[in-house]
């Protein structure tokens, strides 16, 4: 009679805290919105959300004094953060010690265009436009000259092939995409100027000449072309000797000096004549 009693009163014990249990986890969980933690990812350089701003936002959802939501939708937060133009993506979760996690990657932005109606804006690193965060400029590569295109959140000229026939923008993402992925052009040009026939001129950062490039056609060619000058013609005479250098022209670059007329044409297996009688071997290859 005891063993059934024990047997009784334990299987009673055993269904209460499964009552228990199952009344617990079906209350509301009840988020903190003053225990939250914020990591922002991105470009040092390009910082344009602090983690403040974020924070801020976030505690926007939050309308109890005590900070403790019942009825909090993280996704929706997440969704209102991921709508701020430099957000690439937001990730919100609550941790196992209750904190609340909030991590935002920024987007990568590659060059600001500067249209000539004096309009600004940037483009990222998967070609799409974004607004000017005015009070913190990124330090990237300024593109300016004949761009009548103005902002605009849907890329058309990258997935439209008759309206990107009337744009210079998708060129324009196709060399900055190029020098951004190399960090010795990343470091060296500065500039990007469209002239009226859509050619580009690069102006560098070191050396006190203009690059011709042409158009946006054999971009890899055109920078394998201005490496191997710069490695063998400037780094011999110097980065202020030429006042242009044109690469715009398949197996050939044309170098001109400052105070000389035309540096000699560098073709494929030619040398480079240079002002001081030295000569600088150079093969160019296939543009």
């Amino acid at each position: 009679m005891k063993r059934w009693l024990k047997i009784t009163l334990g299987l009673m014990l055993v269904a209460g805290i499964a009552t228990l249990l199952a009344f617990v986890s079906s209350r509301p969980k009840k988020i903190n919105c003053f225990n939250v933690q914020v990591k922002i990812s991105g470009d040092p350089e390009a910082m344009f959300v602090t983690e403040d701003e974020i924070l801020a936002k976030f505690q926007t959802f939050c309308n109890e004094e005590d900070g403790n939501e019942e009825n909090l939708d993280l996704k929706e937060v997440e969704a209102n953060i991921n709508q701020i133009p430099s957000v690439y993506r937001s990730d919100i979760y609550k941790t196992v010690n209750g904190t609340i996690s909030i991590e935002v990657q920024l987007k990568n932005v590659i060059g600001r265009i500067i249209n000539k109606s004096g309009n600004s804006y940037y483009l990222d690193a998967k070609g799409t436009m974004m607004p000017i965060v005015e009070d913190k400029p990124a330090r990237v590569c300024i593109v300016n000259g004949e761009i009548f295109e103005e902002y605009n959140p849907k890329p058309y000229y990258l997935t439209d092939g008759e309206l990107a026939k009337k744009s210079v923008i998708d060129d324009v993402f196709r060399i900055l995409d190029f020098i951004n992925k190399d960090e010795f052009w990343k470091a060296q040009i500065e500039q990007i100027y469209v002239t009226t026939e859509n050619k580009f001129v690069l102006i560098p950062k070191m050396g006190d000449h203009e690059i011709m490039f042409g158009d946006a056609n054999h971009i890899e060619g055109k920078f394998k072309k201005l490496e191997l000058f710069y490695k063998g013609a400037i780094n011999r005479v110097g980065w202020d000797k030429y006042s242009t250098i044109d690469i715009q022209y398949k197996g050939q670059i044309i170098g001109v000096g400052k105070e000389e007329a035309i540096i000699p044409v560098i073709a494929d297996s030619a040398e480079v004549n240079i002002d001081n009688g030295q000569t600088a071997p150079i093969n160019i290859g296939a543009q």
